[in-house]
């Protein structure tokens, strides 16, 4: 059987956003700084001595979209930490065992997926979501989407292609782990300073890719093959 999909061990990509940080900073990838903490009193010394407005806090696994907190005060990051790492709620269970104090980034947020056979990489759109449920309230897994992004510009969208995309097929080839066979995705802030990660998945994107298939004009099949077979034969838009 032909299976679309990455392996389990390239997959900690997307499943363990520590691993993905150190990753990143291994491989030159433009990303926040972050603080990795594995125990209760160190995280919660971070947000004793921290502004809450510089930093998010993130569970290390998966929460379906809802590991991710902007504390507005020192108490409300101090209890997101106990929900996490010592109440393991049921939003976060075993997922926030450890958690990413990760640097608040300013700017818009843009997803860029693309399917790719471990080492050339074929785009789909670049999207836009909508992820909170009032403006500056809780994230959700997604209230809407729209692609392509008007604002993204093909010099941008070569820098990430570059700078971040490729750079991270690149390093989990090297690394072991190869993408072949799968997706990559990466979750961007655009600041002033240029693209930087937020988090990379190993999937396609819900709700983004609800509507970047309708603008696919390749024959995807055909793309799912060669990505599988690792004979991808060009970089490249799947849509127009």
């Amino acid at each position: 059987m032909k299976l679309f999909g990455v392996s389990q061990r390239a997959a900690r990509l997307e499943s363990s956003k520590a691993w993905a940080a150190d990753f990143m900073e291994r491989h030159k990838i433009p990303h926040p700084r972050y603080r990795i903490c594995r125990e209760a009193n160190e995280a919660l010394n971070f947000v004793r001595l921290a502004k809450p407005e510089q930093y998010v806090i993130k569970a290390d696994g998966l929460c379906a979209g809802k590991g991710v907190v902007l504390p507005k005060s020192v108490d409300q990051a101090r209890q997101t930490v106990m929900d996490m790492m010592i109440n393991k709620t049921d939003i976060y269970g075993e997922a926030g065992r450890t958690i990413v104090m990760q640097e608040r980034l300013k700017g818009r947020e843009l997803s860029v997926i693309g399917i790719t056979d471990g080492k050339v990489i074929r785009y789909l759109a670049p999207a836009v979501d909508h992820k909170t449920f009032e403006s500056g309230g809780p994230n959700t897994g997604g209230l809407g989407v729209y692609a392509p992004d008007p604002d993204t510009t093909e010099y941008l969208m070569k820098k990430i292609c570059n700078d971040i995309m490729q750079r991270a097929v690149d390093g989990m080839r090297e690394e072991g782990y190869p993408l072949d066979g799968g997706v990559l995705y990466a979750g961007l802030m655009i600041t002033e300073e240029g693209p930087k990660v937020l988090e990379f998945n190993v999937r396609l994107g819900d709700p983004e890719t609800e509507a970047q298939l309708r603008l696919i004009k390749s024959d995807l099949l055909r793309v799912l093959n060669s990505s599988i077979e690792g004979s991808l034969s060009q970089k490249g838009r799947l849509f127009e």
